[in-house]
């Protein structure tokens, strides 16, 4: 046996077959190591490819979610919100209806579709908090009989002036984002 002077190191006798059995250890272990790493790159690499599809499209549909959202809160609905309200009271229903299939033509065609419609539906979550319940019963009564067609005419509806909004904003459609993928 012979000692070896090593640097913040007890001087103990040193084996070779000691020396030997324990860089074998090492070199096992890095190996293991190794393999192990390479392995698991491998399982994140194929995962990553397999997902990278569902990723991408979340990632868009979730971006372009978040705009639509941000564009809709900007958008006034208080003319709707009346118009509806006085349907409540109105006695020609018709009327009111075609002044409101009008007002939603003209927000859809000024801030686009998807805003305009998550806009209104924001907007018909409290159409009818406040109102008498006797008074909403009735007119949905009276609502039912007439046929409501969304197709509007830009010369009834007032809109030739209405500069319309972009299909799309820097690749974010405004007419259509699609289900949640």
């Amino acid at each position: 046996m012979r000692h070896l002077d090593l640097p913040l190191s007890s001087n103990l006798p040193v084996n070779s077959k000691h020396l030997r059995l324990r860089a074998r250890k090492l070199v096992i272990s890095a190996v293991s190591f190794v393999s192990a790493f390479s392995a698991y790159a491998c399982d994140r690499a194929t995962k990553s490819t397999t997902e990278l599809g569902y990723d991408k499209r979340i990632a868009k549909w979730q971006h372009d979610s978040s705009v639509v959202d941000s564009l809709s809160r900007r958008i006034n609905t208080d003319s709707v919100y009346f118009a509806y309200q006085r349907l409540l009271t109105e006695a020609d229903l018709e009327t009111a209806f075609e002044d409101i299939g009008c007002m939603r033509y003209r927000l859809r065609l000024r801030h686009g579709v998807e805003p305009a419609t998550k806009a209104l539906e924001r907007m018909y979550d409290t159409l009818w908090l406040h109102a008498d319940p006797k008074a909403v019963a009735s007119a949905d009564k009276r609502m039912e009989k007439i046929l409501v067609v969304e197709g509007q005419d830009p010369d009834e509806c007032n809109a030739r002036g209405i500069v319309p909004a972009p299909d799309s904003i820097n690749g974010t459609s405004l007419v259509d984002i699609g289900n949640r993928p």
